[in-house]
């Protein structure tokens, strides 16, 4: 049994909803089925066109290549909140550091990378730090702390999409 594609039945062309008009037992009457829907797994995108398999008890389930889902967009912008919680959970600060952070002290790793700065730098990058309420992917100072840090661009990515996903 296959699926109803639109084809003439016996020479009558049928209204295109025939498989909503008649039962189950009248499309296999006829060699035809309604198809079982394909659940694709978490993570998982559908690839091609369909296929359709019989299942043993003479159901018709549809089936389709399957491949990862690629990755959401890196957003461009996170939130305070968002930069200091992403950073402790990718470990690159600590919880309580990144709560910290939100109106006390900076976490141990920024000032040490401030640290590292020409001292007429250090002031705008302390100011940058505590007083943004967005942090921008490819800001020039973010982009040094991950050089300085060695951290690579789909590692950054992965910060900001993390960040994103915690919501705003």
């Amino acid at each position: 049994m296959l699926p109803w594609r639109g084809e003439p039945i016996d020479d009558v062309q049928h209204p295109s909803i025939i498989e909503q008009l008649w039962s189950a037992e009248e499309l296999a009457a006829v060699d035809l089925a309604i198809p079982l829907p394909f659940d694709v797994p978490p993570g998982q995108v559908t690839v091609g066109a369909p296929r359709y398999v019989e299942t043993g008890d003479g159901r018709v389930q549809t089936v389709y290549d399957i491949e990862d889902a690629p990755p959401p967009p890196v957003p461009e912008d996170l939130s305070r909140w968002q930069f200091f919680a992403a950073a402790a959970l990718a470990g690159v600060i600590s919880q309580q550091e990144a709560e910290d952070a939100i109106t006390g002290p900076l976490p141990a790793p920024f000032v040490a990378f401030i640290d590292t700065l020409p001292e007429a730098e250090r002031f705008g990058a302390r100011m940058l730090l505590k007083g943004n309420q967005i942090f921008h992917r490819h800001h020039p100072f973010v982009e040094a702390f991950l050089t300085a840090n060695q951290m690579t661009d789909e590692q950054a990515d992965a910060i900001w999409r993390a960040g994103a996903a915690l919501g705003t």
